[in-house]
C-alpha cells in the first residue's frame, strides 16, 4: 500500500461510525459487510440499511478497496425485517431516529402504523421504507462491484439486499421468497422484477412462497438453458 492511500484508508477508518448491525472489515482488496444479528436471524432494522449505507461509502472511498463481500452471519443470510423485537425500530435514544419524534422515523409512529385495529396510513410507510430503500439501494449503486453470498434463509427485505448486489453466490440448500408480497404487494426495491422475473425463481414471487435454490436451478437446467450442468453430474 502506498503511503498515500494509507492515509486515506486511516482518515476513511477513523470517520466510520460504530456499528451496531453489522461488521466491516478489509481484508486486503476485499472490503467484507457481515449483517451480524444472527440471534434474530440477521433481522433488518431502522439502522440496518442506513449502517449498510456509510459501509459501502467507506469501501468505495478506499483505494485498496475492490471488490465489496456481503454475507450474513449465523444460520442463514437475512431472514427479512425484525418485527418481534423492541431494538428492531430503533429504542435507542441516541440514534438519529429518536431525533425525530413524531415523524415516520419515530418508533411508536411505525407501531401504531402497523396496529391491526388502527388504519394504515401508506404515506407514513412510504416515508420509513423509502428510507431503507436507499440504504439497500447503496449496493446496487456501488462504484465498486458487489458479491453477496446466500445461505440459510434470504427473505422479504433480505432479497432487496442480495437483489441489489451485482453477483449472487447462492448454496444449493438457500431458501428464497417473498412472503409480505401476500399482503404489500410489489417489493420495495423492484428488483425481483428487474433481475429474477424472467427466471423461475420469479414464479414464487406474486405468491410470497419460498423455493429452495437447488429447486430453481434443476428447473432452469431442465428447460436447456445454455450452460447449465445436471444436477446429478
Amino acid at each position: 500500500m502506498g503511503v498515500g492511500a494509507s492515509r486515506i484508508a486511516t482518515a476513511i477508518a477513523s470517520a466510520a461510525v460504530e456499528l451496531e448491525t453489522l461488521t466491516y472489515e478489509r481484508d486486503g482488496r476485499v472490503a467484507r459487510i457481515t449483517l451480524d444479528r444472527p440471534e434474530r436471524g440477521n433481522g433488518i432494522t431502522l439502522a440496518m440499511p442506513r449502517e449498510l449505507a456509510d459501509c459501502v461509502e467507506r469501501a468505495n472511498l478506499d483505494p485498496e478497496v475492490h471488490v465489496i463481500a456481503l454475507a450474513g452471519n449465523g444460520s442463514g443470510f437475512c431472514g427479512g425485517y425484525d418485527l418481534g423485537s423492541a431494538e428492531a425500530f430503533g429504542s435507542n435514544d441516541e440514534s438519529p431516529e429518536s431525533k425525530a419524534a413524531g415523524s415516520p422515523l419515530d418508533p411508536r409512529v411505525v407501531a401504531a402504523n402497523h396496529d391491526p385495529g388502527g388504519t394504515w396510513d401508506p404515506v407514513i410507510d412510504f416515508q420509513m421504507m423509502s428510507r431503507n430503500v436507499r440504504g439497500f439501494m447503496s449496493l446496487f449503486h456501488s462504484e465498486k462491484p458487489v458479491v453477496c453470498k446466500v445461505h440459510g434463509y434470504c427473505v422479504a427485505g433480505g432479497t432487496d439486499m442480495a437483489l441489489c448486489s451485482d453477483l449472487l453466490v447462492v448454496a444449493e440448500d438457500a431458501k428464497i421468497g417473498y412472503p409480505p408480497a401476500r399482503v404489500w404487494g410489489v417489493p420495495t426495491t423492484a428488483l425481483w422484477a428487474h433481475k429474477a422475473a424472467r427466471r423461475s425463481t420469479g414464479a414464487s414471487r406474486p405468491t410470497g412462497r419460498r423455493r429452495p435454490s437447488s429447486t430453481a436451478r434443476s428447473r432452469r437446467c431442465s428447460s436447456g438453458s445454455p450452460g447449465c450442468r445436471s444436477t446429478s453430474s
